[in-house]
């Protein structure tokens, strides 16, 4: 459906009750631009505060550069400023915390659409990866978002961010709706969970990997950094948590969990539900034996290092919280 200027009205209705004047009603929209940079004629110009600027001082910009119409964030209590009153500029509170939920509108993410959410240190790129691999080698359509890119393995694009905006985030996952991929593996950064960009999205499972020290000049403290982690594991609309049991912080994750949500765990803990009991190397990468819920099962996987082998099994472990067969995801992996 093309989007027009009542549509995006609509979709804002909540905080924007009036109709749009009539010239500009049924005007169509190119699309949706943060950057004023990039504005093209026919644009809809969103100027709200970001991390590194703030774009509500480039209204004037993109105006020139051919906005159609500037939507701007207003913080409570605060007014248009007296310059844009008679520009085709429009003040609208809280619009920054609305753009996922304006994405979501726009372009169409279906409630249906598998979404898992994968955070840590390390191992987020990786353990997306193989999620949408063997997914796909199950003959379950999927694709994944994170630092490679966004869409199906093997056919990537690059957004330049590990978690992108919030609109654009929207906007991938209604792509990927659209083109028929129904599970979507996604690398979640603490910065991402910090600034909200994933408020808007139904994330069904979450995946913790580790924590590390990093991004200390961002969170100020290794317990800021691993808190903001946790926030992935507190939401409520999850079904399924899965974890690296041998991590410390394992249990901060865990902690607080809606009541319902169903707990997998990976590593050589006894309490895992995927527990490493052997692992050698072989003549094509590893020869690992897992005790299962299912009795032990062998998996000689094509990849070194133990690193690799606990990200499979995050991603096995996963999927198999999804309804995924334990036997057919361990001979999938013998194939990744």
């Amino acid at each position: 459906m093309p989007l027009t200027i009542t549509r995006l009205q609509a979709a804002l209705s909540h905080c924007w009750p009036q109709l749009p004047p009539p010239e500009l009603a049924h005007a169509a929209v190119r699309q949706l631009v943060l950057d004023s940079r990039h504005v093209q004629t026919g644009d809809v110009f969103v100027a709200v505060p970001g991390v590194s600027g703030d774009g509500r001082a480039h209204v004037a910009e993109a105006l020139a550069a051919g906005a159609l119409l500037v939507l701007y964030h207003l913080e409570p209590g605060e007014a248009l400023p007296a310059a844009m009153l008679r520009q085709p500029v429009l003040g609208l509170p809280f619009l920054r915390q609305r753009l996922g939920e304006l994405g979501r509108e726009l372009y169409a993410v279906p409630d249906t659409q598998e979404l898992i959410g994968v955070t840590g240190t390390n191992g987020k790129s990786s353990v997306t990866h193989y999620i949408a691999a063997l997914s796909s080698a199950l003959n379950c359509e999927a694709g994944l978002i994170g630092t490679l890119g966004v869409g199906r393995p093997g056919s990537l694009e690059d957004t330049g961010l590990t978690t992108p905006g919030p609109l654009s985030l929207q906007q991938a996952l209604g792509g990927m709706a659209a083109a028929g991929i129904q599970r979507v593996a996604m690398e979640v950064s603490s910065h991402a969970l910090e600034q909200g960009r994933i408020d808007a999205c139904q994330i069904t499972a979450a995946v913790f990997t580790n924590l590390s020290r990093d991004h200390l000049d961002y969170h100020g403290s290794m317990a800021a950094y691993a808190a903001a982690k946790a926030r992935l594991f507190r939401r409520s609309e999850l079904k399924l948590a899965v974890v690296n049991a041998d991590d410390p912080l394992a249990r901060l994750m865990l902690a607080g969990l809606a009541e319902g949500v169903r707990v997998l765990a990976v590593g050589d803990d006894s309490a895992a539900t995927l527990r490493v009991l052997d692992c050698r190397p072989s003549r094509s990468g590893q020869l690992a034996l897992v005790a299962t819920p299912e009795g032990e099962l062998a998996l000689e996987l094509p990849l070194m290092g133990r690193f690799n082998l606990d990200n499979v099994l995050l991603a096995i472990a996963t999927l198999y919280g999804c309804g995924e067969s334990l036997e057919a995801l361990f001979a999938a992996a013998e194939r990744l």
